[in-house]
């Protein structure tokens, strides 16, 4: 509990924070998407409406994902960002990890 406590101090400290450096309050209300973000990323990934998760991932599925994300990585690395980002779409339609979302 004190633990709890504590971390909901430092958020609100962080918040705080924030709001003074960007002159905003929760008050702010431009700032906010017109929709939850769930429900955007939801509509942009085709999920159909009612399903609230995404199918689990096969053992072979996610491996194939991975080494998508790999070719991904090494094509970044030799700076051909396009087909790098092309890799990591094909490693999330595969598997929702968000590490591939961070990637792309």
């Amino acid at each position: 509990l004190i633990l709890i406590k504590f971390k909901k101090k430092n958020f609100s400290v962080a918040i705080q924070c924030l709001e003074t450096a960007f002159n905003i309050t929760d008050s702010s209300y431009l700032f906010q998407p017109s929709k939850p973000l769930f429900d955007i990323f939801i509509a942009a990934e085709g999920l159909p409406a009612g399903i609230d998760d995404f199918p689990k991932p096969t053992t072979e599925e996610i491996q194939q994902a991975n080494n998508l994300k790999e070719e991904g990585n090494t094509l970044m690395k030799s700076s051909q960002f396009e087909d790098a980002i092309l890799k990591y779409n094909e490693a999330i339609k595969l598997n929702k990890d968000p590490a591939y979302f961070c990637n792309r």
